[in-house]
């Protein structure tokens, strides 16, 4: 699709799922309602930094500014990809 570098998956497997994360630059996770955030601890756990949104269980699972950023709306969503796209030490 043009050479983006964004990829939109439906259903995959533990082992591809293992080896996407591998790869990932960041999980953008804007849910405002979640469970628990397994998706978010998954991606942490192969370091992938999380972009998340106003969700709870979110919020209970990223330390802001050591595993992601917390974002409680659209434009500090935003603001907080593009902070970790550009700053590769963040």
């Amino acid at each position: 699709n043009g050479g983006s570098s964004v990829r939109f998956l439906s259903w995959v497997d533990e082992e591809e799922k293992g080896r996407l994360l591998n790869e990932a630059d960041l999980l953008l996770f804007p849910s405002g309602l979640e469970g628990f955030g397994m998706s978010a601890l998954e991606a942490q756990a192969h370091g992938v930094p999380v972009v998340g949104g106003p969700a709870q269980a979110t919020r209970e699972v990223v330390l802001s500014e050591k595993t992601g950023l917390m974002c409680d709306d659209r434009s500090t969503f935003v603001e907080g990809v593009c902070r970790l796209v550009e700053d590769g030490a963040l």
